[in-house]
C-alpha cells in the first residue's frame, strides 16, 4: 500500500494527503516487523522525495540493505540520490549493476538506469544514447519521455525534442508530470509567458517538495528566460538536497544565469554541500 501511494503521489497524482498515508502505512509496516527491509527503502524514497531529506534517506536505504543486501528498492533508492541529488556517479554505478545482476532479463531498466545515471554525470550523449533505446523500445511514462526530451535539447536536437513533447501531449495529460512535459515544450520554444502559464498550482505543489524536481523546474525556467523564477525553484532544490554540483557546472540550462551573482553564490552553497555530504 506505501509503494502504491508513493507511486501515486511521485507521478503526480497525489498531494500530502497520500503521502501522510504512505508513511503510514510504512510505519505500521514497521511496527509488525521492525527490520522489514522493504519498510526502511520505503522510509528512504519518502525521506528523498518527500521530505527533502537526502541525509536521512540514505541511512534508510543503508539498512535496508544491512536486513537484505538485494533489496532491489534501496539498491535503485540509494543509487538515485547519489547520482542525482550529491553527485557521487561511481557509487550510484555500483548499485545499479547489483540491481540489473537481479534483473537480467531487463532491458527496460538497464536504459533507463544507465540513461538517468549518465544525464546527471552530465555525459549528455551518452545519455542519449541510453534514453533513446527506452524510448524506441516503447517506454511512454510521462518522467521517462521527460528525461528523453531534456536529453534530446541538451545535445542541440531541439526540434526533435519538440517533436517527441508534442506526441507526449496528445498521448497522456492527465497528470502533473505530463503537465511539466508543456513546460518544458514551451521553454525550448522561447515562450516564456506561456510555460509559465503551464506551471499548474498541482504542478507546482508536486515540484516544491521534490529536491530533483524543483531544480528541474528552476533549470527549465532560466533555459526560457524566466530569471528570479528560476533561482526561487533552484534555491527551494538546493535547500531540499540537490548539491550535484558536478552536474550543475555542465548543465547547459542554466548558462543564463553563469554570470549572475547570485548563481555564483549559489554554486558556492552547492559546492560545499556536495563536498561534505557523508555517503
Amino acid at each position: 500500500m506505501a509503494w502504491g501511494l508513493y507511486m501515486l503521489v511521485n507521478n503526480g497524482l497525489g498531494q500530502e494527503e497520500d503521502i501522510a498515508a504512505c508513511e503510514e502505512y510504512t510505519k505500521k509496516a514497521l511496527t509488525l516487523d521492525p527490520e522489514l527491509p522493504e519498510a526502511h527503502a520505503m522510509l528512504g524514497w519518502i525521506n528523498s522525495s518527500f521530505l527533502g531529506n537526502q541525509a536521512q534517506a540514505v541511512k534508510h536505504f543503508k539498512t535496508a540493505l544491512t536486513l537484505d543486501p538485494n533489496s532491489e528498492n534501496a539498491l535503485w533508492g540509494l543509487a538515485v540520490v547519489y547520482f542525482m541529488y550529491i553527485g557521487r556517479v561511481s557509487e550510484a554505478i555500483a548499485l545499479s549493476e547489483k540491481y540489473l545482476l537481479l534483473n537480467p532479463q531487463d532491458s527496460l531498466q538497464l536504459y533507463i538506469q544507465r540513461g538517468d545515471i549518465q544525464f546527471y554525470a552530465g555525459d549528455f550523449p551518452q545519455a542519449l544514447v541510453w534514453l533513446r533505446k527506452s524510448y524506441l523500445v516503447g517506454n511512454r511514462q510521462p518522467i521517462d519521455i521527460f528525461m528523453y526530451a531534456m536529453a534530446l535539447a541538451t545535445c542541440d536536437s531541439v526540434e526533435e525534442a519538440l517533436v517527441v513533447l508534442n506526441e507526449a501531449n496528445r498521448m497522456d495529460s492527465s497528470s502533473t508530470i505530463a503537465e511539466f512535459d508543456q513546460v518544458l515544450l514551451f521553454a525550448l520554444r522561447n515562450d516564456l509567458s506561456s510555460a509559465l502559464r503551464a506551471l499548474s498550482s498541482e504542478l507546482q505543489r508536486t515540484c516544491r517538495r521534490d529536491a530533483g524536481w524543483s531544480y528541474t523546474l528552476g533549470a527549465v525556467l532560466a533555459k526560457a528566460g524566466a530569471t528570479e523564477e528560476a533561482f526561487a525553484w533552484m534555491e527551494n532544490g538546493v535547500s531540499r538536497g540537490f548539491s550535484n554540483y558536478p552536474f550543475m557546472q555542465k548543465d547547459p540550462f542554466l548558462n543564463n544565469l553563469r554570470g549572475e551573482e547570485r548563481f555564483k553564490k549559489l554554486m558556492e552553497r552547492v559546492k560545499y554541500e556536495w563536498e561534505h555530504f557523508e555517503v
